[in-house]
């Protein structure tokens, strides 16, 4: 490939996961929205501020994930139909087997999730009053969630671990020493991002705090394990079928 094809290839790639980080900020400006339109009482004049101010970082988060990974995927190796999409055209998508194992995984996970709220008394609704703006908070919740985190926690943050591993153990993702850091990588993300969720012992107690930890890390380690194991999209299934069943929990609240 030329050179002048190499980075119009790579460029492609860029641009493919720009896309779907848009996808991810759009569902997260959608339950925002909802959230100023029909719970706040925003004034039409202060909405476009409001709404701009709580969405500017966590779009800038999503779309630095969705760059981060795409430039060290040739070294991790880990898949994604988008990704591939934009770079060639060419793409490989996972047989049925793994859509419906990472959907399945995702609804047990989120029936489990669901079971630790309800016995814990945490609020499952979304604050809407009104159905549009039920609709809009939870289509925007499921999107964010399952789009905008697993680009960041996943594409990004898991790619990037895993590729300092690589190089610093001198290992190819392809043999075994490289599958162990790519797992490693995955515990790693999914065992720090529920480390930053769960609240101090102290202010909850110990019990409280751990069954928090453990609510925020096994997801992070089912979603990383199917992103490793199929591809980038299976994992974001994954992730909106694990809230699936919250979201519709919350409607009957």
């Amino acid at each position: 490939m030329q050179p002048s094809s190499a980075l119009q290839s790579r460029l492609s790639g860029y641009g493919a996961m720009l896309a779907l980080a848009a996808l991810g900020v759009m569902g997260l400006a959608a339950t925002i929205l909802a959230q100023l339109t029909f719970v706040s009482g925003v004034r039409t004049g202060l909405l476009r501020q409001a709404l701009l101010s709580q969405l500017a970082a966590p779009a800038v988060i999503v779309v630095v994930g969705a760059l981060a990974g795409a430039a060290v995927a040739d070294h991790t190796g880990f898949h994604s139909i988008v990704h591939e999409w934009g770079r060639s055209g060419a793409f490989e998508v996972p047989d049925g087997r793994a859509w419906v194992l990472g959907g399945g995984a995702g609804l047990v996970v989120g029936f489990v999730v669901l079971a630790e709220n309800l016995a814990s008394g945490v609020p499952l609704g979304t604050g809407a009053r009104s159905p549009l703006a039920y609709a809009l908070a939870a289509i925007g919740r499921l999107v964010y969630l399952g789009v905008g985190q697993e680009l960041v926690l996943r594409w990004g943050l898991v790619s990037l671990v895993a590729s300092f591993g690589f190089g610093w153990f001198d290992v190819a993702n392809s043999d075994s020493s490289g599958r162990t850091v790519a797992i490693g990588s995955i515990a790693v993300v999914a065992i720090g991002a529920a480390l930053l969720m769960a609240p101090a012992p102290g202010a909850v107690g110990a019990a409280t705090a751990a069954r928090v930890f453990v609510v925020n890390a096994v997801p992070g380690l089912v979603f990383g394990w199917l992103f490793w194991a199929y591809a980038l999209e299976v994992a974001m299934v994954g992730h909106v079928m694990a809230h699936l069943p919250i979201v519709l929990a919350s409607l009957l609240r």
